[in-house]
């Protein structure tokens, strides 16, 4: 389009320089023919205009030829220009064509993506929705889980209590047994004394074993320290115990007959792991029985635990176990009774004699 234009300025311009120039020529003829007319001399008119005429006929065929030489090369250029504008505008036309073509992908996109925004914040709201009632959720179930704790824990201490109440009330009721037993023993001495002196029977020589349990301190330590409780104890028919303890596992019973021993954990709160734990009996210095605790076995804290001989009792874990290897623990004068660690550490004793 613009080329058009300066060709249309180009063309306007030659005709203009054109027209100035017959102007100028018209000019000429004019003064040529008035200055004729002035003169007076008639053959001097006629060779003038003769002379004129001639001249103005070889200006006009000369400017008759420019134009016939200069009209060829003007409409030739002319039309090549228009052609190349032509070209020119048809590619810029082709290009608008594409970048419309281009814009209208891109609006499509646009509204694609805008589309795609609004449905990813309406799921991202509803995940935030979903987040927020499971947070409030999960507090809800942290509080009653806490509630439930708290009762628990109310429900345990509650229970320790009642433990600790029964088991002081259960070693009152074995002391007074104690001072019942011995009581009827020191009864039954003076009666055979009295029939050996008034000879209403044969003499009777006759031992008597008693067995006096440990008062253990219900404050005890429930870490399994290293402290020692020694109780020792001698009665008239000349039998001697010896118990010590290192922690919480301690011997409670031993029976004479060697039936079955019993152990029990002092502590209130914390439980023992006796896995791999042994017991050794030793017999006169001669014989020596040995048990090993089952794997994962577990003494609760407060609870005993009867580790029968073989035929003498029922196995019901964790509260009793059977020793099968024997039917008995053995029996003499001089019994040595030990509880290790599956490190070969002792950790209680029970020493029993017999004079």
């Amino acid at each position: 389009m613009i080329l058009r234009v300066q060709f249309e300025n180009q063309l306007q311009s030659l005709q203009e320089e054109l027209d100035f120039m017959n102007q100028l020529h018209q000019t000429e003829v004019k003064e040529l023919m008035d200055q004729l007319s002035r003169d007076t001399d008639q053959d001097y008119k006629a060779m003038f205009r003769n002379e004129l005429t001639m001249a103005i006929r070889d200006i006009r065929a000369e400017y008759e030829n420019l134009a016939q030489m200069g009209q060829p090369d003007t409409e030739n250029w002319y039309k090549s220009k228009m052609q190349e504008m032509l070209e020119v505008t048809s590619r810029k036309d082709q290009d608008s064509s594409a970048a419309q073509d281009e814009a209208r992908r891109a609006r499509l996109r646009l509204t694609e993506i805008n589309n795609e925004i609004i449905r990813l914040r309406n799921d991202n709201g509803n995940l935030e929705a979903r987040v927020h009632e499971l947070e409030m959720l999960v507090e809800q179930e942290t509080r009653s889980y806490q509630t439930t704790l708290a009762q628990r824990d109310a429900e345990l201490e509650e229970m320790q209590q009642k433990m600790a109440a029964q088991l002081f009330e259960l070693r009152e009721l074995m002391d007074t047994k104690l001072r019942l037993d011995a009581e009827i023993a020191a009864y039954r001495r003076l009666l055979e004394g009295e029939e050996n002196r008034l000879a209403m029977t044969p003499q009777t020589q006759q031992r008597a074993h008693s067995y006096i349990r440990e008062q253990r301190d219900m404050s005890s330590s429930s870490s399994g320290g290293s402290s020692m409780k020694v109780v020792s104890s001698e009665s008239s028919s000349k039998t001697t115990f010896q118990r010590s303890s290192k922690g919480p596992v301690s011997f409670a019973d031993v029976n004479a007959e060697g039936k079955f021993i019993t152990f029990e954990n002092t502590s209130k709160l914390k439980d023992i792991g006796l896995d791999g734990w042994k017991i050794r009996r030793r017999i006169d210095g001669r014989e020596e029985k040995s048990y090993v605790f089952p794997p994962r076995y577990v003494l609760k804290a407060g609870r005993t635990v009867k580790i029968w001989a073989s035929g003498q009792g029922t196995h019901r874990p964790p509260l009793e176990l059977v020793y099968n290897d024997s039917t008995n623990w053995g029996i003499g004068a001089n019994v040595h009774t030990a509880l290790y660690t599956e490190k070969d550490e002792e950790k209680a004793t029970h020493v029993q004699k017999t004079i």
